[in-house]
């Protein structure tokens, strides 16, 4: 709906061709603009408002370079504290299914891992690595993303026996 509405902060390219989608997309989606267009396009999507604000508060907990440790917290909190009074609110209308109103379990577990990893890591700098500076936004996948891109481009369906081949290079 918002890409094929006027003056829409998102693109077709945003949305269309998921294998081509990159870390750009998933901020792009849950950007002021795209929260801010939402509310006034679409002001009974409430529940799709919350949802993307809550994940792009959990993105930046992660990717943001200028907010302290206490607010990641915080914000990584909140979107467990969603996740788990949506789930509880699912449970406890027998109209609504998990399956039909809920993300996946497995879904579940990823995000409820990104939450309390990020505590985690906060907590372990904080106790056994109190002279390195934590630096959250680098410790992803995004070196081997380049990586895989770069063997894209001289095999494009590759196998990890390709890759040791390509060592030497």
């Amino acid at each position: 709906k918002i890409i094929h509405n006027k003056n829409s902060p998102l693109f077709v390219r945003d949305v269309h061709c998921a294998d081509n989608q990159g870390n750009h997309t998933a901020a792009c989606l849950t950007s002021v603009q795209v929260l801010d267009y939402i509310m006034k396009t679409m002001p009974d999507e409430l529940g799709f408002i919350l949802f993307l604000f809550t994940f792009g508060e959990m993105l930046d907990a992660w990717q943001n370079r200028k907010i302290p440790h206490i607010d990641r917290i915080k914000m990584v909190l909140r979107a467990r504290l969603v996740l788990l009074g949506w789930l509880v609110f699912v449970d406890k209308h027998p109209e609504y299914t998990r399956r039909t109103h809920f993300i996946s379990m497995e879904a579940l577990e990823i995000f409820f891992r990104q939450c309390d990893s990020l505590i985690l890591l906060i907590l372990l700098y904080r106790d056994k690595y109190p002279d390195y500076p934590l630096l959250p936004w680098l410790i992803s996948t995004e070196a081997v993303e380049h990586l895989f891109g770069a063997i894209r481009l001289l095999k494009t369906d590759f196998t990890y026996s390709d890759i040791l081949c390509m060592m030497p290079k």
